[in-house]
């Protein structure tokens, strides 16, 4: 992850491999952006570990308020009383775009891809959807049980290296 708050223009020449021609990538995952309700810092530089987000998550608040409800309920046979040290899960103090890519981490860990994982996160307006399939309602459906929707409006691209997508939010 090359990361560097410095315009565009400036990542070639700051980051002088990416100059070299036998550099070879699978994909490629940029985010461009200024920040508008936070203060520039190395920390929220995106891309994070598994996403990037342009726009603005306005039901942070209610989805860090239930993460918090859930880690008090989260209990594992793999990790036993272990787990603890897993939370917070989100980290306090951080942009809506760190917080939604430390649920993504955790997420990762449950055996469901990342296409699905934030297909769960950020779900189409699919409740009067007329041409969706059935399938793709009834995912919807069953994963806003688990999960609350992460709404925006935002534009959130990702990758895991195997996986790379990009989703809008439904509003």
């Amino acid at each position: 992850i090359y990361k560097g708050i410095i315009m565009p223009e400036d990542i070639g020449p700051y980051y002088t491999d990416l100059q070299q021609e036998d550099l070879v990538t699978r994909l490629a995952l940029v985010h461009q952006r200024f920040s508008t309700n936070t203060m520039p810092t190395w920390e929220l530089a995106q891309p994070f570990r598994f996403m990037c987000q342009n726009g603005e998550i306005n039901t942070l608040r209610g989805n860090v308020s239930r993460m918090r409800v859930r880690e008090e309920i989260m209990r594992s046979d793999v990790f036993g009383p272990q787990i603890d040290k897993l939370f917070p899960i989100i980290l306090p103090g951080k942009s809506d775009s760190a917080s939604m890519d430390m649920v993504v981490e955790l997420l990762t860990h449950t055996d469901r891809s990342l296409p699905e994982i934030m297909m769960m996160m950020i779900p189409e307006a699919w409740e009067k959807h007329a041409t969706m399939s059935e399938d793709k309602k009834a995912f919807y459906e069953y994963n806003g049980c688990i999960m609350e929707p992460w709404d925006g409006p935002a534009s959130v691209p990702f990758t895991d290296g195997d996986y790379i997508g990009a989703l809008l939010d439904r509003n």
